[in-house]
């Protein structure tokens, strides 16, 4: 109907899909990526795992600091240096406004059995910043200067990836191994082996979860298993012939259903995918999603063929 259109969504699983969908129908359109912190959210458990290693000199458990601190950093002229982090777990700590540095003020920098001269507040989206620097100058009866940074600064070059291997092999239109580009007839890419830290820990929980209501009942559990590859984990594989770097363009692509069927380019097929991908042209950028939603994006050295 020639209508121009923007779908906002929070869940990668949503925007997934409505992007195969657009796929399918030929639809020109493009995918922007808004670095609000949103995205976050997307892996909070393994993210809040992380932050800890982010943080530069951040300790955990210091003696002094309650659970309310993410933990604390050591300075040679401010000496203990509380640090908070917002829980990622729970979505009304995303914001941080007058009540909640008035928690900070008027409760935990009263708590604090360290003498700190600082704390460092780390927050996600910020209500009316100069209001609440306000706030802070005309309420803070403390000695204890408050920090507040953005916490999308610290993240932001930061990505959770899945790890996979692969091997290029460029072929001649008779089907044999060849070096020489003239005579390649297409790329062919396989994957060897994937694996997602984050889907693995889901399975298992899953699987132990199930297998105590099973015990309960008196049942027989089946659990989930994962092969040795884990090639059951990837949901999508797809190639980017034009661009190294910036907006993604999926030359050729394969989508692989519950059952193992693929899609190829948008065109539904009976076969069970092998593991591989082919391309007529040369590859520059690989891109593999999950059934999650999570994607990969490697870009491909193709002088190590």
């Amino acid at each position: 109907m020639n209508r121009k259109f923007i779908h906002n969504d929070i869940g990668i699983n949503s925007i997934q899909t409505t992007r195969d969908r657009l796929k399918e129908v030929n639809a020109s359109f493009q995918i922007l990526e808004i670095k609000d912190g949103v995205n976050l959210f997307r892996n909070p458990q393994q993210t809040m795992d992380k932050l800890a290693t982010l943080i530069p000199g951040l300790q955990k458990g210091v003696k002094g600091i309650n659970d309310f601190w993410f933990g604390a950093i050591t300075k040679s002229k401010e000496g203990i240096v509380p640090v908070y982090v917002p829980n990622l777990l729970n979505t009304q700590e995303k914001v941080l406004d007058i009540p909640a540095i008035n928690t900070i003020i008027n409760q935990e920098l009263q708590n604090l059995e360290v003498n700190a001269k600082k704390v460092i507040v780390y927050y996600i989206d910020i209500d009316d910043q100069p209001a609440l620097e306000k706030f802070i100058k005309d309420n803070n009866v403390t000695e204890i200067e408050i920090e507040l940074k953005d916490l999308k600064n610290l993240l932001h070059d930061v990505v959770i990836e899945d790890d996979f291997n692969y091997q290029w092999l460029m072929i001649y239109d008779k089907g044999e191994i060849t070096s020489n580009e003239k005579d390649i007839n297409h790329y062919q890419l396989t994957i060897n082996n994937f694996r997602s830290d984050r889907l693995i820990q889901k399975i298992n929980e899953f699987n132990q979860k199930g297998n105590l209501q099973s015990i309960a009942k008196g049942k027989k559990f089946k659990p989930i298993h994962i092969s040795e590859e884990g090639l059951e984990l990837i949901e999508l594989i797809a190639l980017d012939c034009e661009n190294s770097e910036g907006q993604w363009h999926s030359s050729t692509e394969i989508k692989i259903d519950k059952l193992g069927y693929v899609m190829k380019d948008g065109t539904k097929t009976k076969e069970f995918w092998d593991g591989k991908i082919t391309s007529v042209r040369k590859p520059k950028r690989l891109k593999i999603r999950n059934i999650s939603g999570d994607e990969t994006i490697k870009i491909l050295n193709m002088s190590l063929l």
